[in-house]
């Protein structure tokens, strides 16, 4: 079991970075809420379009991603793979230049546009679909753990 933990924390690692960047953009879009002072109402409704367009970027866009890195982290925890191949397979891949371009696009354009609405629907869209995309990444990983735990005893 001991030797299965550093495995299962480098398998963390796309998760990590997920998340942080999912945060990050949460953080852009709850200030233009609050800068800006959108009204109960209004945010209530940016809220669920945001929500509608996370969930369709998650089904068609990041969905994909999380299966291929889930298939990554089951060869990482059977010892198919080094960390070190596994770090090279998750970071230099289509999946996370998808992922990282969507938030840098994201931030780009949250700079750009004079409409706060807008930024706030692309920031916050994102961070959803991020969101997503990591406690399924999570719930998965857990899976493969209590599933390849047998082979670390």
């Amino acid at each position: 079991m001991i030797s299965m933990i550093p495995r299962f924390s480098i398998a963390c690692i796309p998760l990590a970075v997920w998340l942080f960047s999912g945060a990050k953009l949460l953080v852009k879009s709850l200030y233009l809420a609050l800068h800006y002072q959108f009204s109960l109402v209004l945010s209530a409704e940016l809220f669920a379009i945001a929500w509608i367009l996370a969930s369709i970027k998650h089904r068609f866009i990041l969905s994909k991603s999380m299966l291929k890195q889930h298939e990554l982290d089951a060869q990482l925890l059977i010892k198919k793979i080094s960390p070190w191949t596994f770090i090279k397979r998750s970071f230099l891949s289509k999946r996370m230049f998808v992922i990282i371009s969507m938030s840098v696009i994201s931030s780009l354009l949250h700079r750009s546009t004079t409409i706060p609405l807008l930024s706030f629907l692309m920031c916050s869209s994102v961070s959803y679909a991020l969101f997503k995309t990591s406690l399924a990444h999570w719930k998965s990983l857990k899976e493969l753990k209590s599933k390849y735990s047998v082979y670390y005893y």
